[in-house]
């Protein structure tokens, strides 16, 4: 039988829930728009580089209190069944995704990037007649410049507030294969259908 201090909790509990689950849309970049950057990349022969940021949904920061049960096999020594109260965001949460964009949007921002009022996942920076173009889908990073300088200075300012995987030249975004072939201007486009087994 529960105490009524375990009762309130858990009502508590339940309200936070309902709050905390109505935030959880995170804009997914279209095809078409990477289809898009991908031809400014073959007509003005693009510099383009893919980064990979790790743990993804743990960046977002909460914007309010969320507890969840303690994990199993954790035992207090008083024998209380007590709750966790989160101070990150995790896998499973629903607003985890909500979170991790507005995360991104604020930090990228900083940097002098602009959101593509048309895609949100698309960003501009522009720097005198240096320009480089930000497409991002959930962990998956594709900058591409006109310049290397302000093409590593980004990456560089990626990895500095997120822990991100260099990935390099792009070949693969978003399980699009591309084929590049700098010299003759083009730039092709395969998407394999992969089987599990």
């Amino acid at each position: 039988m529960r105490d009524t201090r375990q009762d309130s909790l858990l009502r508590d509990l339940l309200k936070k829930k309902e709050s905390t689950t109505q935030e959880t849309f995170y804009p997914v970049s279209k095809k078409d728009s990477l289809r898009i950057i991908l031809t400014l990349v073959a007509h003005f022969d693009l510099e383009m580089q893919k980064l990979d940021v790790k743990t993804t949904f743990l960046n977002g920061d909460l914007e309010e209190e969320v507890y969840m049960k303690q994990p199993k096999g954790f035992s207090s020594s008083s024998g209380e069944h007590l709750v966790c109260k989160l101070n990150k965001s995790i896998y499973g949460l629903k607003p985890a995704s909500h979170q991790w964009y507005h995360k991104f949007y604020g930090i990228i921002s900083s940097f002098g990037f602009d959101e593509n009022p048309m895609d949100q996942c698309i960003y501009h920076k522009v720097s005198g007649s240096k320009i480089c173009f930000l497409f991002v889908y959930v962990d998956d990073i594709l900058l591409t410049a006109n310049d290397r300088d302000l093409l590593h200075e980004a990456k560089q300012f990626l990895s500095k507030n997120f822990d991100t995987k260099d990935m390099g030249d792009a070949f693969y975004v978003i399980s699009i294969k591309i084929h590049t072939d700098r010299p003759r201007g083009i730039l092709g486009l395969s998407q394999e259908i992969l089987t599990k087994f």
